[in-house]
């Protein structure tokens, strides 16, 4: 895998992505969304708010880094991604953005919010299967088969490097930064 440059991705997705606020735990959340955290550092503990970012995670940022780095030739194909949720809906979201077609192949078990979110944004929706597995062989096969190109969910450069996005604005919101603790997922 190339060296990863979050810098140069962070000012790549910055007109896409939202710069999500952070909250301190011990205080209400409501009056702080959206405050500037580094005057009020009376906490230990902050939570940093991706659930309010335009697709409703962090997932958005490595779709972006990954659809804005496509050639004009990619773009004109098109994209297809194999998702659960959250990733397919990101890729769908930015793919309509960018005015690029993109497929979304979703495992039978997939949550139906994220489905209409998915089809809300224009891309082809295709129930693959009752796994995941059969999902991103169906995603491997449309990407041979129709000359697409695949956004795969996390082994990728470019979407490690958008995902990546979110620590930068950590350390610029709140300097000083100790430790981080994230979920992780695809």
């Amino acid at each position: 895998m190339r060296e990863l440059d979050f810098d140069a991705a962070l000012e790549r997705i910055r007109g896409l992505v939202w710069r999500t606020p952070l909250i301190p735990v011990s205080a209400p959340n409501a009056d702080r969304v959206g405050h500037s955290v580094p005057a009020a550092r009376q906490s230990d503990a902050w939570l940093k708010l991706e659930s309010l970012q335009r697709t409703g995670s962090f997932k958005i940022r490595g779709a972006a880094n990954r659809l804005l780095g496509l050639t004009p030739a990619e773009r004109a194909r098109g994209v297809v991604a194999v998702s659960s949720g959250n990733h397919g809906r990101a890729v769908a979201e930015v793919a309509r953005i960018l005015g690029i077609r993109a497929t979304i192949c979703v495992p039978d078990w997939a949550d139906p919010s994220k489905l209409r979110s998915i089809r809300a944004a224009g891309a082809r929706l295709i129930r693959a299967g009752p796994s995941y597995d059969e999902a991103d062989e169906r995603a491997a096969g449309l990407a041979v088969a129709e000359g697409l190109t695949r956004v795969h969910p996390f082994d990728d450069a470019d979407v490690i490097e958008g995902q990546g996005t979110v620590g930068l604005e950590l350390a610029e919101q709140l300097p000083g930064l100790g430790e981080v603790i994230v979920p992780l997922s695809g």
